[in-house]
């Protein structure tokens, strides 16, 4: 895969069109730095300490995929303004709402209603507004059941196509925007020649938490931030000009990973994206009082957040302490927060972006993958155990 990115995006911008990831296709490759803190070496600032070079990141930028999409013949399929919809089962039952797509949901009427608030002045009346949706996901994927292969890729689809639409491998609706490289083996050696030393596990955490930020600020660049704001202007397959204004409906991942997008810890005290909920209250869900907590300590973004995040890399950088020592500890654990700049949480807090409100409830991961599974695998096994035909037979249910 690597031999084949390479090939498909040369320093020169020329490729071979038959490669995958052509530069046609908008791929391009960066660098990236990552700042590596070591326990008692001070430096007099976060930008003098000694970096981590990533290169060959493979990314691509996102107002280009936009165009494309809204370029293309797909968009003749999208459904371009939310709306909420209704379905009254019988005369004699009362009217019931349906969210079954994105543009249905009231995340996409919340969404439209900020943008339509803050429309730059004075506002083009001859060009009709849209928004475009942004669905993410990201996961860590083995490629092989024996070996090490793997890919880490991030990919966007628009909220914009119906659900059924794009579920069709035949759509090729998923549009991949960056491939997040591995980078445990070289780091290692990178490390120990700059300090002397092993990276400890904490440092290696820190590490990874970086670079998938890191990423993230890359595609969020200087040319997305201004079309979040202004929109952008794009000639759509239907031959009418309209204003774009992308924005990010939601970000499904499993939950190693989504610790990584909203930057808290793996499993601690307070392990839920959305909420503060200490660890030892989960017990208590489903309980009236349960969800009032919940929607009282709710996670906010802010500038109090990164003031704190801003205080601990202080600490690390420039005081020489560790990554979880005592006293980073102290600014961030109660609310089991990393020491990680949190990329969508900067580069868009002029829009007050809530980070946390991007994470969906996703039932795949968190029951049909997950406690579902559990005791479906388990049950299978009791009927395996009783040695008749159980098992046909609930194979042929």
């Amino acid at each position: 895969m690597d031999r084949h990115l390479s090939a498909a995006a040369p320093l020169s911008g020329q490729s071979d069109p038959a490669l995958p990831f052509a530069a046609s296709d908008n791929w391009v490759t960066s660098n990236i730095q990552i700042p590596m803190p070591c326990p008692n070496k001070k430096s007099a600032s976060e930008e003098l300490t000694p970096t981590l070079e990533v290169k060959g990141v493979h990314h691509r930028r996102l107002t280009e995929v936009i165009k494309t999409a809204f370029e293309d013949d797909t968009f003749l399929d999208f459904n371009i303004k939310p709306y909420k919809q209704f379905w009254k089962p019988s005369d004699d039952e009362p009217v019931q709402r349906v969210i079954s797509e994105c543009y249905s949901s009231n995340r996409a009427l919340e969404l439209e209603r900020e943008v339509y608030e803050t429309l730059p002045k004075p506002a083009d009346p001859n060009v009709d507004t849209v928004i475009a949706w942004l669905m993410l996901w990201s996961d860590s994927t083995h490629l092989a059941n024996f070996g090490t292969a793997s890919l880490w890729p991030i990919y966007m689809y628009f909220g914009n196509l119906s659900k059924y639409t794009r579920c069709k491998p035949s759509s090729y609706a998923a549009h991949h925007i960056a491939y997040i490289p591995k980078i445990a083996d070289f780091a290692n050696d990178v490390y120990r020649e700059q300090f002397g030393r092993e990276p400890g596990d904490d440092v290696m955490r820190f590490l990874h938490r970086e670079l998938f930020q890191s990423i993230w600020f890359l595609l969020l660049d200087s040319e997305f931030t201004e079309a979040y704001t202004n929109g952008i202007l794009i000639l759509c397959a239907d031959g009418i000009v309209r204003r774009i204004f992308p924005r990010f409906h939601s970000y499904s991942a499993d939950y190693p990973e989504r610790i990584l997008i909203v930057c808290i810890k793996f499993l601690a005290r307070c392990l839920c994206p959305w909420c503060l909920i200490l660890k030892e209250d989960i017990a208590k869900l489903g309980m009236k009082r349960d969800m009032k907590n919940r929607i009282k300590k709710l996670r906010r973004d802010g500038l109090q957040l990164r003031a704190r995040v801003d205080k601990a890399r202080k600490l690390i950088f420039e005081k020489g302490f560790g990554v979880e020592s005592t006293a980073v500890k102290n600014l961030l654990d109660s609310e089991s927060l990393t020491p990680v700049k949190n990329a969508f949480s900067l580069t868009l807090q002029e829009h007050n972006f809530n980070i946390f409100r991007l994470i969906p409830v996703d039932e795949l991961h968190e029951f049909q993958l997950g406690k579902w599974r559990d005791v479906f695998v388990h049950l299978l096994r009791i009927l395996q155990d009783l040695k008749d035909d159980s098992l046909t037979i609930l194979d042929e249910r």
